[in-house]
């Protein structure tokens, strides 16, 4: 009885902080990592609806959860992240911590925009991070004057 429950209580503490490490949040990253990764994971929820629905999602609320992954619609700030829809390409903005566009330094926005069709007319997959490529990532922070002179 002595050899088993210190292997128990080992047991239980290599569970706990196995799922504990699972349910990780992204506050120990930099503002920006912390919301390109939310970013990134809202590109391939919004892709995984697209391919189940075969249509973009209208609201952002529509997304699936994808196991795995932290399911968040919002920045590292807690503001939320606006999803546009022009055809088939989609722009994720973060307007940064003053949830205001434009600024500087914390408050510059962050936008990204990628195609949701290859260029067959095709929903893109999810788990690719090749074809559609970002059209602009989200790992640089652009105001919006950069990014529509960016885009032209």
């Amino acid at each position: 009885m002595t050899i088993v429950l210190p292997i128990i209580l080992g047991l239980l503490a290599v569970f706990y902080f196995v799922n504990l490490l699972g349910k990780a949040s992204l506050s120990g990253l930099p503002p920006d990592s912390a919301t390109s990764t939310d970013m990134y994971v809202i590109k391939r929820r919004i892709l995984h609806y697209a391919k189940q629905n075969n249509k973009l999602p209208k609201p952002v609320d529509e997304l699936p959860p994808l196991e795995g992954f932290v399911n968040r619609n919002t920045d590292y700030w807690g503001n939320k992240i606006v999803i546009q829809i022009d055809g088939t390409t989609v722009s994720l903005i973060s307007y940064g911590k003053d949830n205001k566009p434009g600024g500087t330094g914390a408050n510059l926005d962050m936008i990204a925009v990628f195609d949701a069709k290859t260029r067959s007319g095709t929903w893109a997959d999810e788990n690719d991070d090749g074809y559609p490529s970002w059209k602009k990532p989200p790992v640089l922070r652009w105001n919006k004057d950069d990014y529509k002179q960016k885009m032209k």
